[in-house]
């Protein structure tokens, strides 16, 4: 069974998430996980900016992360 691994920006934080994403490109890291940090990283232009770097290295993306931060209290610590 073969398997695809990949690298998540999330292991290069505090970087922002579209320099996390060209390092893991310039790595030749040919498979991510996209973690988004703020609700900037979910607008359309940026987005389509990331998508455009991602296809020029030949990457793709097995998952993205919506960023919890604000709600994780409430995840962890409530019925």
């Amino acid at each position: 069974m073969a398997y695809n691994v990949g690298v998540s920006t999330a292991c290069l934080y505090p970087m922002l998430t579209e320099q996390a994403a060209m390092e893991l490109c310039k790595r030749d890291i040919k498979t991510i996980e996209i973690f988004i940090n703020s609700p900037c990283e979910m607008k359309r232009r940026f987005v389509k900016q990331l998508k455009a770097m991602l296809d020029f290295y030949g990457v793709s993306v097995a998952a993205v992360h919506p960023f919890t931060c604000e709600l994780e209290t409430m995840l962890f610590f409530t019925n």
